[in-house]
């Protein structure tokens, strides 16, 4: 074992020893995002992806079920984005772990997909594969990580969850130009082609889970549900952290 990894648990403790973490709600001193800010915090109920009406459980229904209307502007099945990324709370939270490496980021986001999950007692099918969206592999260098797929992990910890996690199925073959700033048509024709399914015979007749931290106008998330979609999955369901 490198001298690095024996003595990296101590680096950690003297770090925040000589630099606590800070609320990013409130600045109180002790945790990364603080319980009572975590309480006031609002939770969007699941909606139509397309059009966000929302969508609730009942005999027929199921929550984040696409509406009739819409199916067939959609290959995603289901959604369920619990956070508006207009909150400055989450739009932080998401930004240090994207932008500044800052795993907490990861953990806390999956305590609220967590809690959201829980609170609308939505359940998923044991056989159902967790995807994360991947990263250009030159960008997962240039970062270090791939953050969908940090929250996948913590998400998959914390809930104890019957999903498969397989972040080797789905794959981006082209980089593709950041959307920030793209109209929507623009982003659509951007991520075209950007993704390709390594292990057809896992996906064909199976429900695909997309996992994104963020969801804008969800070019990319369709373009990676027509492609699971293309490849046999029975259905394509997504789950973004905020929108």
């Amino acid at each position: 074992m490198r001298l690095t990894s024996l003595l990296h648990p101590y680096i950690i403790y003297f770090l925040d020893l000589l630099f606590p973490h800070l609320c990013l709600g409130c600045g109180a001193e002790g945790e990364f995002f603080c319980a009572e800010c975590a309480r006031t915090l609002t939770y969007v109920p699941p909606s139509c992806v397309v059009c966000r009406t929302l969508t609730v459980e009942g005999k027929r229904k199921k929550w984040g079920r696409t509406c009739t209307p819409c199916r067939k502007k959609s290959a995603i099945s289901r959604f369920f984005s619990p956070l508006r990324y207009e909150d400055a709370r989450v739009r932080k939270i998401l930004h240090m772990l994207k932008y500044l490496r800052m795993r907490e980021g990861a953990f806390t986001a999956a305590q609220f997909l967590s809690f959201s999950f829980s609170r609308f007692k939505i359940s998923f099918p044991e056989e159902a594969l967790l995807l994360p969206i991947p990263l250009a592999k030159s960008r997962e260098r240039t970062r270090g990580f791939n953050q969908s797929a940090c929250i996948a992990e913590e998400f998959m910890r914390i809930s104890r969850s019957a999903l498969t996690l397989r972040p080797d199925i789905l794959l981006r073959v082209r980089a593709t130009r950041s959307q920030v700033g793209l109209s929507q048509d623009a982003r659509k024709a951007n991520m075209k082609g950007a993704f390709q399914i390594t292990k057809e015979d896992l996906v064909r007749g199976k429900i695909a889970i997309l996992l994104d931290d963020v969801k804008t106008t969800g070019a990319t998330l369709e373009e990676a549900a027509k492609t699971l979609r293309a490849a046999g999955a029975r259905e394509v369901w997504a789950i973004t952290v905020a929108h």
